[in-house]
């Protein structure tokens, strides 16, 4: 009898002010720290003494979690990730798959996997000697797919697949300081990725102590 229990645990209904900033998190694939305050502060400002008025954001991510894995399977992950250019450490949220077999990663093409995976495997190379993967050599991974893969990806596919692995947050790019041109720029492991492909990074070579910190949000 007693095992029954957890299956009648009651989801929590999510304010107004919640749902929406659950909504804007989803929609913008993930936000940095400062990105998330300034939206969580606009709808608090509005709510209008409601229960987003009297909670922290880490509070308000702590219940919004608390609905979302009994409901959905998803959470948010927040996690400290070191920022080269403003030399400290970020937090980054966004929604992911509380289950980490049901990645986002596999509703992408077998080619484009493929592309993917090896893009990961050179950056974590690069990262462990010192060298980081231009966005430029990014694209040309695309010649280096072999099997099934090989010759399938043309130069814009491979464009257009790092431009939504970047606005999705999977990756991310800092610019080479000696050339400010566009494909000159470093192509790094994005947030959502550290968030939600740890087995995978750790399987393509990158060492636990390499991993940023992740932060839980328990209601």
């Amino acid at each position: 009898m007693s095992s029954s229990s957890s299956s009648s645990v009651a989801i929590q209904p999510l304010s107004h002010g919640q749902k929406l900033f659950l909504q804007k998190l989803v929609a913008a694939h993930g936000w940095s720290d400062e990105e998330a305050l300034q939206v969580y502060n606009q709808i608090k400002d509005n709510d209008g003494g409601g229960r987003q008025q009297q909670q922290s954001m880490d509070q308000c991510l702590a219940t919004i979690n608390a609905s979302l894995k009994l409901a959905f399977g998803l959470e948010i992950r927040t996690i400290s990730l070191y920022d080269p250019e403003q030399q400290k450490a970020i937090r980054h949220h966004a929604v992911v798959n509380a289950d980490p077999k049901a990645s986002f990663l596999p509703y992408k093409q077998a080619h484009e996997l493929a592309f993917i995976r090896l893009l990961l495997e050179k950056i974590i190379a690069g990262m462990n000697d010192k060298s980081p993967l231009s966005r430029m050599d990014a694209v040309n991974l695309r010649t280096e797919l072999t099997g099934d893969h090989a010759n399938k990806l043309s130069i814009d596919l491979a464009e257009q697949v790092l431009d939504q692995l970047e606005s999705e947050k999977w990756l991310t790019s800092e610019d080479d300081k000696t050339n400010q041109r566009r494909n000159k720029s470093h192509i790094l492991i994005g947030p959502r990725t550290y968030m939600e492909l740890t087995d995978l990074l750790t399987e393509l070579g990158l060492e636990r102590e390499s991993m940023p910190q992740f932060i839980i949000h328990k209601a």
